[in-house]
């Protein structure tokens, strides 16, 4: 009986190796499956997610833009008013018209009214009264024509405005010219919008599914300052803005390496703005981390494995009760091998039933055997004849026939 370490050798046992042949071989199939199907399956991922990606950027940009847009209409129409479009119109009058506007649009910071020579006549809440607007951008822009500026900084005027919640933001300002219904140039109506109203949107915007699978939402603007950030993708900070050539078509996976080493797959949407509005310049940024992305990739692979896992142990459990058959087989042509060996001379291979390749061995042994011993009984009969020719010689009919040799050397030369 073999001992314990030759059934755990496969050089010694045909089993064994035939077991691990189909497990191993099942397992390298796994492998090469899991690998092709995670990149396919990672590649329609990357495309789907980009795609969706800069929907989500586009949509939470454009609804940015709306609503700026509608505020720069709404600061139109306050231009159309009565109280403005009357010259004797008075201060207060103008004053509670603009707060009414202020109070339906939180957006907006501050209304007010200014002369043809840049005196602020008239403001919500009676602030910035009486000061100068001549050097203000709202008020030299919109002699003519309406003017919207992009969301930028302007630290003092910010220090005179009654911010709401004390955080100071980027501003926007808009403002339109006053006129006579005689065509007579009355001044401009200007007004503040701050961007606290952003990160309200854009957290708004964002699906809770969404923010659940750690997709993060980031508004910059145009100079790369981060004006807004939804906070759903675990960063600290977050990264900057992405730099890009403007040459990557619309869906194709853009990934990105930040500063801090994170590797995330973005889209992005820039402001187009709406109608006659130019837009706010911003940038709006949706990022996923990497491991996020994969996180789908990486539960199909693992699933193959699991499967493969168990068809590996499966067609190991096979190819060991499989290969007892041929063992089996293998074993009675060695007995039977070994009996020959040691002279058994009635000892015969068996005859197996099926034409495998163990029949075919058997039956050719067995014709080998049977050739064999007919030629040992040839040669034991003529090694007999010889032999007695030797004990009884007789001389040759011919004279010149050569002497018999030595039975010895007649014996040695036939014995096989």
């Amino acid at each position: 009986m073999a001992s314990w370490w030759q059934i755990l050798d496969p050089r010694r046992n045909l089993r064994l190796r035939a077991s691990l042949l189909c497990g191993v071989g099942v397992l390298v199939l796994t492998g090469a499956i899991s690998t092709a199907i995670g990149s396919l399956y990672q590649a329609q991922l990357e495309r789907r997610l980009s795609a969706a990606f800069g929907t989500l950027a586009f949509q939470i940009s454009d609804k940015l833009d709306r609503v700026a847009a509608e505020r720069f209409r709404e600061v139109q129409l306050a231009a159309s008013l009565a109280p403005f479009r009357n010259a004797a119109g008075t201060a207060a009058e103008r004053r509670q018209a603009l707060e009414a506007v202020l109070g339906a649009s939180p957006e907006f910071l501050w209304l007010g009214v200014a002369d043809p020579t840049g005196n602020v006549t008239s403001g919500t809440h009676g602030v910035l009264e009486g000061t100068r607007a001549d050097a203000s951008d709202w008020f030299a822009n919109a002699r003519s024509a309406p003017y919207a500026s992009a969301l930028r900084e302007l630290p003092l005027v910010a220090k005179t405005l009654p911010w709401p919640s004390g955080e100071r933001t980027r501003l926007i300002e808009l403002s339109a010219p006053l006129t006579a219904a005689s065509g007579q140039y009355l001044g401009v109506v200007g007004a503040y919008l701050h961007a606290a109203w952003v990160r309200e949107l854009t957290q708004a915007a964002l699906p809770e599914a969404a923010k659940r699978e750690r997709w993060g939402v980031t508004v910059y603007t145009r100079d790369g300052v981060v004006l807004a950030d939804s906070g759903s993708s675990g960063w600290t900070e977050p990264p900057g803005l992405p730099v890009t050539d403007g040459t990557a078509r619309a869906g194709a996976a853009r990934w990105e390496h930040a500063d801090g080493g994170g590797v995330f797959l973005y889209g992005l949407s820039r402001s187009r703005g709406q109608g006659d509005y130019p837009g706010m310049e911003t940038v709006t940024v949706v990022r996923q981390p990497l491991a996020e992305v994969l996180a789908p990739v990486r539960e199909l692979q693992a699933r193959i494995w699991q499967l493969g896992l168990l068809a590996a142990l499966a067609l190991a459990v096979a190819g060991w009760f499989g290969a007892q058959q041929l063992t089996r087989r293998l074993r009675l042509l060695t007995r039977s091998a070994d009996r020959i060996r040691d002279g058994d001379a009635t000892s015969l291979f068996p005859q197996l039933g099926s034409g495998d390749e163990a029949a075919q061995l058997s039956r050719s042994l067995g014709e080998m055997t049977d050739r064999l011993r007919t030629r040992q009984d040839q040669l034991e009969t003529e090694n007999t004849r010889l032999a007695a020719q030797l004990r009884d010689p007789t001389p040759p009919a011919n004279k010149d026939e050569p002497p018999a040799r030595p039975a010895d050397d007649y014996t040695r030369k036939i014995r096989w």
